[in-house]
């Protein structure tokens, strides 16, 4: 059973730095993996409401492989926006890849994606690319250009490297 909500966006999700999302979010009620919009498991947890926990280590391995075949679609737009050199298409899609990696990277270290002590809480975080924090500021200040757009996407190839070690080791 699915059911949608509308609820306000938790202050664990909010950045400046990704200010496009807004005040409220909508989160599914449900009971298998869905991607409809990133965060939106994260904020239906700190409303308290009954979903998937991606971050569950036995929801884990599908929900992050999930969220990387988004980023890969979500690339070819972005790779496309510029090609076209279209500045605003390629910011949305940055921002839009970069909250799909705070997921996985977040996930991938058993946890919700939690924003308070900065984009990337590296002491609570194990399983991390290096210099994440400074690549993903980088980024941020200047979401509508290629090079931004090659360093999310080797940031990802990283994270799934190190994901995969991570689900080796824990058979």
């Amino acid at each position: 059973m699915t059911n949608l909500h509308l609820v306000d966006m938790p202050k664990e999700l909010k950045h400046h730095a990704l200010d496009i999302l807004g005040d409220k979010i909508e989160v599914l009620n449900a009971e298998t993996f869905q991607e409809v919009y990133p965060f939106m498991h994260e904020a239906a947890y700190y409303h308290g409401l009954k979903t998937v926990y991606p971050w569950d280590k036995n929801q884990q391995k599908a929900c992050v492989a999930g969220v990387i075949s988004l980023w890969k679609e979500l690339r070819l737009e972005a790779e496309t926006a510029i090609q076209k050199q279209d500045k605003e298409k390629t910011v949305l899609t940055i921002k839009s890849g970069v909250r799909y990696f705070l997921e996985c990277l977040y996930w991938s270290n058993d946890r919700p994606v939690n924003l308070l002590n900065g984009l990337v809480a590296s002491e609570q975080l194990s399983l991390i690319p290096v210099n994440a924090e400074e690549r993903l500021s980088y980024i941020l200040s200047r979401p509508g250009g290629y090079h931004s757009y090659r360093q999310l996407d080797e940031l990802f190839k990283e994270l799934e490297k190190q994901f995969a070690i991570k689900m080796i080791k824990r058979k």
